[in-house]
This record gives C-alpha cells, structure tokens and sequence, in this order.
C-alpha cells in the first residue's frame, strides 16, 4: 500500500498530529468527527485532481485586478522647513523627553 494511500484510510495518526500541531487536545468523538470530515476534504481533492485541465490557462486571482492608485509623482516636500521650527534636534532627527 503507497503512502498517499495509506495516510487516507487511516486518518486518526494525522489528526493526532494535526492536534498536537494547532496546541489542542481532543476528545475521542471529536478525534473520530474530524477524522471522518479529513476523509471527506481528501475526497473531494481526490475528485479535483481528475479534472482535465489540458490547455487552461492559470489564473491567479479570481477578479482581474488593476492599479487604481495615482501616479507616483515626485513632489516638493516641506521637511526642512519643518525641522527649523522643530525646538529640539540632534542632527536631522527630533530630540524627544525620554519616556518612563
């Protein structure tokens, strides 16, 4: 029996690990509950695997996506302005009271 095959039909060792994992502790019902629901996740990839996807293009986001920011322009900045109306200075940075 493969590995892939084998880590289906006994998903209790991985839900033990997945809990160990995520720092829970489970019951036994809920170990068997989610045991049950990791069967029927693998399931349904199983089923997504044997679509054909021959010649379809990947898509990466389901809306087509664009820039809807403004251009990035270089503007004039006020910075040295600023800091000559700033009482307190070492060199370019702002000297604040020392906190607690």
């Amino acid at each position: 029996m493969s590995k892939k095959a084998k880590a289906i039909s006994e998903p209790k060792p991985q839900i033990k690990h997945l809990s160990w994992l995520a720092r829970i502790e489970l019951s036994e019902e809920e170990e068997k509950m989610f045991s049950s629901q990791l069967d029927d996740i693998l399931n349904l990839f199983k089923q997504i695997d044997k679509v054909h996807l021959e010649g379809v293009q990947p898509t990466y986001h389901a809306l087509q996506l664009t820039n809807v920011w403004r251009p990035d322009v270089v503007e004039p900045s006020m910075s040295e302005e600023i800091l000559k109306r700033i009482p307190r200075l070492k060199a370019r940075y702002v000297k604040a009271p020392r906190m607690g």
